[in-house]
């Protein structure tokens, strides 16, 4: 979710709460706003922000 426009610019639907569904979520998130340098990104820190897949995203 942005949260400067209130608008959900990512997401997917999966039956786990793995990593890659939450990876997949992100990279629609960046290929739809296109963000420049900088970004911010905030999460509530659970185990699937904090592995090395999404690290490496970053």
């Amino acid at each position: 979710m942005d949260l400067f426009s209130i608008i959900v610019v990512g997401w997917d639907l999966s039956d786990s709460l793995d990593r890659h569904s939450m990876i997949h979520a992100f990279n629609k998130a960046l290929r739809r706003r296109r963000p420049i340098v900088g970004l911010l990104v905030h999460s509530d820190r659970g185990v699937r922000f904090a592995s090395a897949d999404f690290r490496h995203l970053l």
